[in-house]
């Protein structure tokens, strides 16, 4: 929570010495519609902006799988509706195979390819 955005999102990569540190940044924010958005401090962001930093953290390795586990928790209905779209244009856009975790069926069927059920 002490780092800005931009700090937060090039995190990983900067432990991994990862190349082009800020042409990956950059483009993992404006993925998740958050251009302009690099030197404001986590605190200072809503819940949704908060989650799609989480998202462009992750997205900036270009990662083969995101797992998402319940990522519309906590949100309410109108943030949770765009966050949803968010996350299928984002899957267009990137072509990432997205492993996601819900007990929302209706968020299931609108974000999901493939189903699968766990009961008990």
């Amino acid at each position: 929570s002490h780092l800005d955005v931009f700090e937060n999102v090039d995190f990983g990569l900067r432990m991994r010495k990862e190349k082009s540190i800020r042409e990956k940044v950059l483009k993992a924010l404006e993925l998740v519609q958050l251009t302009g958005f690099e030197k404001r401090k986590i605190e200072n962001l809503s819940g949704g902006e908060k989650k799609r930093v989480a998202i462009a953290r992750a997205i900036a390795f270009e990662p083969a799988i995101l797992l998402l586990d319940e990522p519309l928790n906590g949100l309410d209905a109108k943030l949770k509706e765009s966050t949803k779209k968010l996350l299928k244009a984002l899957q267009k856009k990137t072509g990432v195979t997205m492993v996601f975790v819900t007990h929302d069926i209706d968020d299931a069927f609108f974000l999901g390819d493939k189903i699968a059920v766990m009961n008990a």
